[in-house]
């Protein structure tokens, strides 16, 4: 089931049994910017994502314009030293070489690059996305972990990035950033809808909001949304992904027929959801 966010304020999901939905934010890179890079990793758009693996490439100066001078090196000493803050100043180290330097002010969005113990340059690139530029300009290392806001102990977020993604706990409410000030918000308007097997709706339960959950490093699982029934929620700083998951057979007397699950998502003030070409109308609605 796919569907294209564009540029309706409430757009009613429904799918049929079993059901998964997913979003993914707007980096606001074109394809041609993306393919000017030199390829280590995966493209952000799909699901096995290595962002952050640090891979040194061969013959580097083909793909740089570092030049091993002193006046280079000098800069490169000034630079990480206290007269040049940066969050995550020696934070990162090339895989095979616990000794190389990040040079932290030749970060750009897809790399960084490292001074070696021999005096020469290596430099990571990325297809995908290593940083975003924070409040005070610097360039921050993506990093999709859920963590606890400071001010709301019910509300889980992926907070850095420039395209921040919230949970709310007492809800079930997720608010994620597509561009900036530009959210869409979905989890907290969601039935089980109990169907006949001519669908016609035979009942329609509620997400109970349960508080019944555990929290993994970017998973949040909700136990017994319904009887037997829980939501499997999973992020990561550029997409937000949603799962029912079935446990058991339920029970709502009806021994022929489906189960729906019917979500409502609010969209900022001029968007819509555009079918894609893959996929049918069907009396349940798209597949």
């Amino acid at each position: 089931m796919k569907f294209i966010i564009m540029k309706t304020t409430i757009f009613t999901l429904i799918a049929l049994l079993t059901f998964t939905f997913s979003f993914a934010q707007n980096t606001g890179k074109t394809q041609n910017e993306q393919t000017e890079k030199t390829t280590n990793n995966v493209s952000t758009w799909k699901s096995n994502v290595q962002a952050q693996k640090l891979i040194p490439i061969d013959n580097i100066d083909s793909h740089s314009n570092i030049q091993k001078t002193s006046s280079t090196i000098k800069e490169v000493k000034v630079a990480n030293s206290e007269e040049y803050y940066h969050p995550e100043t020696n934070k990162f180290k090339l895989a095979n070489s616990s000794e190389s330097i990040e040079i932290i002010e030749k970060r750009d969005a897809q790399s960084r690059t490292f001074l070696n113990t021999d005096g020469s340059f290596t430099k990571v690139q990325t297809n995908s996305y290593f940083h975003y530029k924070d409040v005070n300009g610097n360039w921050i290392s993506f990093d999709g972990t859920l963590t606890q806001n400071q001010k709301n102990s019910n509300v889980y977020e992926v907070a850095k990035t420039d395209l921040p993604i919230t949970i709310d706990l007492s809800t079930g409410k997720t608010m994620m950033a597509m561009e900036k000030n530009q959210y869409i918000g979905f989890g907290n308007n969601v039935n089980l809808i109990v169907m006949d097997k001519n669908f016609n709706e035979v009942n329609r339960l509620a997400d109970n909001k349960s508080k019944n959950n555990s929290i993994k490093e970017k998973e949040i699982l909700i136990k017994n949304s319904w009887a037997n029934i829980d939501r499997q929620q999973e992020v990561d700083y550029w997409y937000a992904k949603s799962d029912y998951v079935i446990n058991s057979k339920p029970n709502y007397n009806n021994t022929d027929g489906y189960l729906l699950f019917e979500d409502k998502i609010e969209l900022p003030t001029g968007w819509q959801i555009i079918k894609s070409n893959e996929g049918e109308e069907t009396v349940t609605g798209w597949q």
